[in-house]
């Protein structure tokens, strides 16, 4: 299993937090999401072993109109 830490450069509210857990929960290989209301900038993202995966998050973060970087993988 590996992980990505991402910060999302937008104020996340705990609406659009609960929709960016669904739509990450959904996309293949991910196996779990973190998000903290303590800290909506930033989610830690678990998933299967895909040589592209930390960057396909990015485009689909950028989909719903975020910006995001990649703090950690």
């Amino acid at each position: 299993m590996h992980s990505v830490n991402i910060h999302i450069n937008e104020n996340v509210t705990p609406h659009d937090m609960g929709e960016i857990y669904q739509t990450l929960m959904t996309t293949q290989h991910v196996r779990h999401v973190e998000l903290h209301a303590a800290q909506p900038h930033d989610l830690l993202v678990e998933f299967e072993e895909h040589h592209d995966m930390p960057m396909h998050l990015l485009q689909i973060l950028q989909q719903r109109g975020l910006h995001a970087d990649i703090v950690g993988c």
